[in-house]
C-alpha cells in the first residue's frame, strides 16, 4: 500500500505527515490564522510625512486666510488657528488639491496637517503674514514658533 493508511471504514487515505496533518485540523488552522492576525496588528505603522507648506493668501477684508496646495490624494486637510481654536479644512479628491479659508489675523499661528486612512501627518505651524510681509514673510517656513518669538519677526519678547 505504500504511503497510505486506512480510515475506520477501510478506505485508503494518503498519509500526509505530521505538519500537513497539523495544518488540516480546523483548530490548528484557526490558531495559526489568529497568530498571523495578531502579529500583523502589532507591526508598526509608518508615520505620514508632514505636508508641504501651503500657499497663504490674505487675510482678506472679511478676515479670512486662503490656504492652497496639495497633499496625498483622498486625504482630509485641516488647519487650526491656535489663537482662536477655530478649525477649518476639506476632503481632497484623488489629485490631493485643496483650497479653503480660515478666519485669521496677521501674526496668528496656524497648525496645518492632513489625515489619510485614519492616520494624522505631522503638523506644520505657520504664521499668518501681515500686510507688509507678504506670503514669504518670517515664520512661513513651517517650523514651530518658539515661545520667545510668537510674532514670527525674530525679536525677543
Amino acid at each position: 500500500m505504500g504511503n497510505a493508511r486506512l480510515d475506520w471504514l477501510g478506505t485508503e487515505r494518503a498519509n500526509l505527515g505530521p505538519v500537513a496533518a497539523f495544518l488540516t485540523s480546523r483548530r490548528s488552522f484557526a490558531t495559526v490564522l489568529a497568530g498571523l492576525v495578531v502579529s500583523a496588528c502589532l507591526s508598526p505603522t509608518l508615520p505620514l510625512p508632514p505636508p508641504s507648506r501651503p500657499e497663504l493668501t490674505g487675510p482678506d477684508a472679511a478676515g479670512n486666510v486662503r490656504l492652497t496646495g496639495r497633499v496625498p490624494g483622498e486625504a482630509r486637510v485641516s488647519a487650526l488657528n491656535l489663537r482662536t481654536d477655530l478649525i477649518s479644512g476639506q476632503q481632497t479628491r484623488a489629485d490631493g488639491a485643496y483650497d479653503f479659508t480660515i478666519a485669521a489675523e496677521p501674526g496668528d499661528m496656524l497648525a496645518f496637517w492632513y489625515t489619510k486612512d485614519g492616520t494624522n501627518s505631522a503638523s506644520l505651524v505657520i504664521a499668518v503674514p501681515g500686510p507688509a510681509s507678504g506670503a514669504g514673510g518670517e515664520g512661513m517656513g513651517g517650523a514651530p514658533a518658539s515661545e520667545d518669538d510668537t510674532a514670527g519677526d525674530g525679536a525677543e519678547r
